[in-house]
């Protein structure tokens, strides 16, 4: 059958009718499943990068992320957004038949924001700022803000995408000077930047069933997420000396 959605009781009538099984409940045809490793997910996308130096770029990104004795200081970088001041939707613990709830109706009239977000590799830490847009000042600006953070020097490889304000030449000056190496992950190739995978989690734990009324709110929100992950962190490196 050329259909594209089976739940349990279709694949259950499915099976008696093409003599797979004489008869089984759904419940035996849920454990058959768990026991094949079978799971109900989501449909995901996929793409394909057309970068003509993705084999150099992504033998770089693995250099830099997988020294085990005396790693450099590797950090990891995108602008999480745009966020805006709204009700968030998600799953939450709630007693039955009385579920959380947020407002349906809404109006966007405060803007939006970004969440300019620096990922240390080694140390597993996230830190980061809002800013209400992605230009290139409030990049440089982030250089230094990551500069920040290693005050007893160190060049410090920045993991990046290709974003234009990424690699102005103001940016490129100023990383120099303050002894940052910007590394380029292949085009359309988000999966190379490590912060990718932690942004989903910040977002469950500062947004999920929210409705904040300010920006201050939603920042106070999102910088208790970054402290209550990065308390819980495993560093991949666990004799490195460096300070964050």
């Amino acid at each position: 059958m050329m259909l594209q959605a089976w739940p349990l009781e279709r694949l259950k009538t499915a099976a008696i009718h093409e003599g797979i099984v004489e008869s089984i409940s759904e419940e035996r045809l849920r454990e058959v499943l768990h026991e094949e490793a079978v799971s109900f997910q989501a449909v995901k996308t996929w793409k394909r990068s057309n970068d003509p130096k993705f084999d150099q770029k992504v033998r770089r990104l693995r250099a830099l992320t997988n020294r085990e004795h005396n790693p450099p200081i590797v950090v990891a970088a995108d602008e999480m957004g745009p966020l805006s001041l709204k009700p968030y939707g998600g799953h939450t613990w709630a007693r039955s038949g009385h579920p959380d709830r947020v407002r349906a109706t809404y109006k966007r009239t405060f803007g939006t924001r970004y969440l300019f977000g620096l990922y240390d590799y080694y140390h597993d830490q996230l830190d980061g700022f809002l800013s209400p847009s992605k230009h290139s000042r409030v990049w440089v600006r982030f250089l230094r803000y990551v500069r920040s953070h290693y005050p007893r020097g160190g060049r410090v490889y920045l993991i990046n995408d290709n974003l234009s304000t990424h690699w102005t030449e103001e940016a490129c000056r100023v990383a120099r000077s303050l002894n940052i190496r910007m590394v380029a992950t292949p085009t359309n190739a988000s999966e190379y930047n490590p912060i990718e995978a932690h942004f989903g989690e910040l977002k469950d734990l500062g947004l999920t069933a929210s409705d904040y009324p300010s920006w201050r709110h939603l920042g106070i929100a999102l910088r208790q997420a970054i402290e209550y992950r990065n308390s819980n962190a495993t560093p991949k490196v666990h004799k490195v000396k460096r300070r964050f």
